[in-house]
């Protein structure tokens, strides 16, 4: 798995140092991705993804790539929005000591939360492989004229605009962050990879001007030294740990918990 890994860090660096390399679809590459979404992706379905969840909330989880949550206290919310079930409120109660007399409190706590960002192409066999969904107007599914508001994910589907809030209790809550996690974890890996090269200024204007005029053949020879780099230094080691880390996790976390109410 290590080694599927190490082939996924090294097409991202191709992508931005290199774009429209020549082996961009290439086998091993997609087995590479294709075999971590199958373990990661196929964790996300399994056991985090609710099938008592209401369809605009699971689109809006797997299209957006971030996720927004606060805690709200005392708030009055009838329904989960995430399930939308009667008889199940988007709250949970803590207990809490009171300084009076050592008496017990009880709290009554909602979760807030929003999915943000530009739904993106997740199928690497797609010419525009983790880059944003574009809508064409004049192709559009939908009216003008209607209300609907929002993007449209990979496969031409309405998402809820970015505005759109859920109410939900800590099991709904938990369970949504952590299947939007493991869903977007390729989208994760890009925004790290991404942030490694801007530190090492390989993505300053200066070098991106220096890299247009380079032939295909001396980028592909800086993303070998890149790779080389982060392989000597331990880069490459260190994610994996926290990719390994983060699967690990959520292989252990409960879908349930005491006070939870979802």
């Amino acid at each position: 798995m290590k080694e599927h890994f190490r082939d996924a860090v090294e097409w991202i660096v191709q992508f931005r140092i290199n774009p429209g390399f020549a082996e961009k679809r290439h086998e091993l590459y997609r087995i590479a991705w294709q075999k971590l979404d199958d373990e990661v992706g196929g964790l996300a379905q399994s056991k985090f993804l609710s099938a008592a969840w209401k369809k605009d909330f699971i689109m809006a989880l797997r299209a957006r790539p971030e996720m927004e949550s606060f805690e709200v206290k005392d708030l009055l919310i009838q329904n989960c929005g995430a399930c939308g079930r009667s008889g199940h409120p988007a709250r949970y109660v803590s207990p809490a000591s009171s300084p009076c007399l050592g008496a017990v409190i009880l709290t009554v706590h909602s979760y807030q939360m929003r999915f943000i960002g530009s739904p993106y192409f997740k199928k690497f066999m797609s010419d525009r492989f983790l880059e944003p969904v574009e809508i064409d107007s004049s192709d559009s599914q939908f009216d003008e004229d209607e209300d609907e508001e929002g993007d449209e994910d990979e496969d031409g589907n309405l998402v809820q605009e970015e505005s759109k809030s859920w109410f939900a209790g800590s099991v709904c809550h938990a369970n949504a962050e952590t299947a939007h996690t493991l869903i977007h974890w390729k989208m994760g890996l890009l925004n790290f990879v991404t942030e490694q090269l801007e530190r090492s200024g390989y993505m300053s204007p200066d070098q991106l001007a220096k890299r247009q005029k380079m032939t295909p053949k001396k980028r592909h020879k800086q993303v070998d030294e890149i790779l080389g780099k982060w392989e000597t230094d331990g880069t490459i080691n260190s994610l994996h740990r926290a990719f390994k880390k983060t699967i690990e996790k959520a292989r252990e976390q409960p879908t349930s918990g005491r006070y939870a109410r979802n």
